[in-house]
């Protein structure tokens, strides 16, 4: 946003985001019903969700400098993924709905706006904090902070405690998620990852609870 550039040096700037779409056949299909999955590989991790009329949603990010190391092309980086066992038994023979991905890069993970660029402005959304990706809770905090910015400018809430209380609410989740994202994309934090969901698989539940926003916290503002 012209003006109020995410600026911090505590923000992870280095990954690369793509999504596009297969036909994938019914057997596939009946088997992603109601389900979202996650697969990690070196420098990276992608999901996987069927979306409307049958089609599949590849969503992943990669480290730019492995991006770079494949040459920064699409179908080298997609070749690389179809190397994974899992991505290959659900990619393997599906048809893919373009040539190219959607694509965006300068994502700062892990960022937290810490001053309002105006007396009167309330950045909501990830214009005011960016959580990891896989976490599924990006949209949540843009509702959260939307809730929490209305309720400010209600109360007669100035922009700068406004940020404060949103802080609050999400450094922890945010902090957790960043943490986990950087062990995971690399081995053998990966493979520790893992295991240790496979070990204790209430592990994961917990978690996802982690990086939640905490419950009542939109009533920070009151």
């Amino acid at each position: 946003m012209r003006g109020a550039r995410r600026e911090s040096d505590d923000a992870d700037w280095g990954m690369i985001g793509f999504k596009t779409y297969f036909q994938v056949s019914r057997a596939e299909q009946r088997a992603l019903e109601g389900a979202v999955e996650i697969v990690l590989f070196e420098g990276g991790y992608a999901g996987l969700q069927l979306v409307e009329d049958g089609r599949l949603n590849l969503c992943l990010l990669v480290r730019e400098t492995h991006f770079a190391e494949l040459g920064r092309t699409w179908p080298a980086l997609l070749a690389r993924l179809l190397d994974e066992p899992h991505l290959q038994r659900r990619l393997g023979d599906a048809a893919a709905a373009s040539e190219r991905p959607l694509a965006v890069s300068g994502l700062p993970f892990g960022w937290l706006r810490g001053a309002s660029p105006g007396p009167a402005l309330y950045p909501v959304g990830d214009q005011a904090a960016v959580i990891a990706s896989f976490t599924g809770d990006g949209m949540s905090i843009a509702l959260h902070s939307a809730q929490l910015a209305a309720r400010a400018i209600e109360g007669g809430m100035e922009s700068g405690r406004y940020l404060a209380a949103l802080r609050a609410d999400l450094a922890r989740p945010i902090g957790l998620a960043g943490w986990l994202q950087r062990r995971a994309e690399r081995w053998p934090g990966r493979a520790a990852t893992v295991a240790a969901m496979a070990a204790i698989p209430p592990l994961f539940a917990h978690l996802a609870r982690a990086t939640r926003i905490r419950g009542g916290a939109t009533l920070a503002a009151g």
